[in-house]
């Protein structure tokens, strides 16, 4: 059973929000620095939706927590950690780290970025499944190439 990659909207603007950290601020605004501690968002009824891997039936729901970017010189740590609860009356937690020195920076861009993703949901019967991701995306080609693209939905428990 295949499952679709369950990638929440705001994980395609995650890197346009780690790209846009060191743009300058208004005039009297605070500068960002690769030197700075994170940077924290608060995220709140994302929308979701994916297929349930026990199931086969697709579903919708919504994500809330935390979005962290740790600028480094040349390099950007993001991380994202949610709870999430889907229509199908499953509920879980979600992290997603992009790590790497994929995001210009003075001295241009990098040589590698990677990714690792994982979802694990219950429903209140004891229904449980795993998602898992783990992508790896070597820079230094051109075009870039995918060197690890590893990818997996199982139902734990029906």
């Amino acid at each position: 059973m295949r499952l679709t990659r369950l990638i929440p909207a705001f994980a395609v603007a995650l890197l346009g929000v780690a790209c846009a950290q060191d743009a300058p601020t208004a005039p009297d605004g605070p500068q960002l620095s690769e030197h700075a501690g994170p940077i924290e968002i608060e995220l709140e009824n994302i929308p979701i939706q994916g297929v349930n891997p026990c199931t086969g039936l697709p579903f919708t729901g919504v994500a809330t927590g935390t979005l962290w970017i740790q600028p480094h010189p040349n390099n950007r740590v993001i991380r994202v950690r949610t709870t999430s609860t889907t229509s199908d009356g499953y509920t879980g937690r979600y992290e997603e780290t992009w790590q790497g020195s994929d995001i210009p920076g003075p001295a241009g861009p990098g040589d590698v970025s990677t990714r690792t993703f994982n979802l694990q949901m219950s429903s209140p019967s004891g229904s449980r499944y795993m998602v898992h991701l783990v992508w790896v995306l070597d820079l230094k080609t051109s075009p870039p190439t995918q060197r690890v693209d590893q990818f997996s939905a199982r139902c734990i428990h029906p």
